[in-house]
């Protein structure tokens, strides 16, 4: 009897492992999903946050801005399909033709986002730093979900996200909406997590 309840607690044990390393391998999708998720809203903002910085700016200085800005966004988006690509993956090379497009799709992000800043001509020198210090934040937040990349490629998915130690979604927010405060109105473009979005959605339903 004893015996029998030993390999009833090592099989449980084992299965306990099983599931421990499926979650931690899976854990820098998520992560990287999140990101995703908080960039994109960052992104599509720069072009009303430049016009809230300076009424003044030039109408091709704007246009060059928001191409940029849509490029980036686009490149984005294409990273989330990719990494939900790679998480249907069948095949350890589907996997890794996964990764090369997404490290592609990442650096098309970063040279849009970084071309953006010598095009900020601001008057304003406080909303001019405010509004760099904005698009620096999600440059680095796109690094961090490029920063996964070589341990995925090594195929230790496991301990990506321990390796790489990516800025969170909720830090870059922070981030993000304190860069931008020294904007006149620039609260109406504040970023928002999950959590925010959802009681305000409860809020109206109670209202109706």
């Amino acid at each position: 009897m004893r015996s029998k309840s030993v390999r009833i607690g090592a099989v449980v044990l084992a299965l306990s492992m099983v599931f421990s390393t499926v979650a931690c391998s899976t854990a820098w999708i998520s992560q990287a999903l999140e990101i995703v998720a908080a960039l994109t809203p960052a992104i599509t903002n720069i072009v009303p946050l430049v016009a809230l910085a300076d009424k003044n700016v030039s109408a091709s200085d704007i246009t060059v801005i928001e191409n940029y800005s849509n490029q980036a966004a686009t490149a984005l988006q294409t990273v989330g399909s990719l990494i939900s690509q790679f998480n249907a993956a069948q095949t350890a090379q589907s996997q890794q033709d996964a990764l090369s497009k997404i490290e592609s799709a990442l650096t098309v992000a970063q040279n849009n986002l970084t071309s953006i800043l010598p095009q900020l001509h601001i008057s304003d020198a406080k909303s001019q730093a405010a509004v760099k210090a904005a698009v620096a934040a999600a440059i680095s937040e796109v690094g961090s979900i490029a920063a996964l990349l070589p341990a995925l490629k090594a195929g230790h998915a496991a301990q990506a996200v321990s390796l790489a130690q990516p800025i969170s979604a909720s830090k870059f927010r922070a981030r993000y909406n304190a860069a931008i405060k020294p904007v006149p109105g620039s609260s109406r473009l504040a970023l928002h997590g999950e959590s925010f979005v959802r009681r305000a959605a409860d809020g109206v339903k109670k209202v109706f």
